[in-house]
């Protein structure tokens, strides 16, 4: 029988350690990064402009280095400008805000996605967090021109 065992070190303080009959181990980093999406309220209308906001929050037990948030619109109902933003370091405990502005091009629920990335520790494990927020566009409504022709 073939026993494999694997060890990460995530922190100074803190490693994992895993042995299998298998020949491959699956070393679980626990969640230390957490995100959260905030929308505008209510619903919007065709080409506006809005902004929506990131949380990112350091829930871990070690320092977090090039910490980074991308956003990406589920179709092209939206356009993001500068979808990538850099966080910086967030020490534990420490969250930051980040925050695209967001056009509204076609009408109907569009979904955007979040996704943070960092390096966690000296050993600079990758680590990432997502969430999703969900905008509605309204359609257009028809605008009724009467017009009155006078004679003389």
């Amino acid at each position: 029988m073939i026993t494999a065992e694997a060890t990460a070190r995530v922190t100074r303080d803190t490693t994992v350690t895993g042995t299998s009959p298998a020949t491959v181990v699956t070393v679980v980093v626990p969640e230390v990064l957490a995100v959260t999406l905030a929308p505008p309220d209510g619903s919007l209308a065709l080409g506006d402009v809005f902004t929506v906001t990131g949380t990112i929050t350091n829930t871990g037990p070690a320092r977090l280095a090039r910490v980074a948030a991308t956003l990406t619109p589920d179709s092209d109902g939206l356009a993001v400008t500068r979808p990538d933003q850099r966080a910086g370091n967030l020490d534990p405990g420490e969250s930051t805000e980040v925050s695209w502005q967001v056009q509204a091009l076609q009408p109907g629920a569009h979904t955007l996605s979040v996704q943070a990335t960092a390096t966690l520790g000296r050993e600079r494990v990758p680590v990432t967090g997502t969430a999703d927020a969900t905008v509605e566009v309204e359609q257009p409504t028809a605008t009724t021109l009467s017009v009155t022709l006078a004679t003389s």
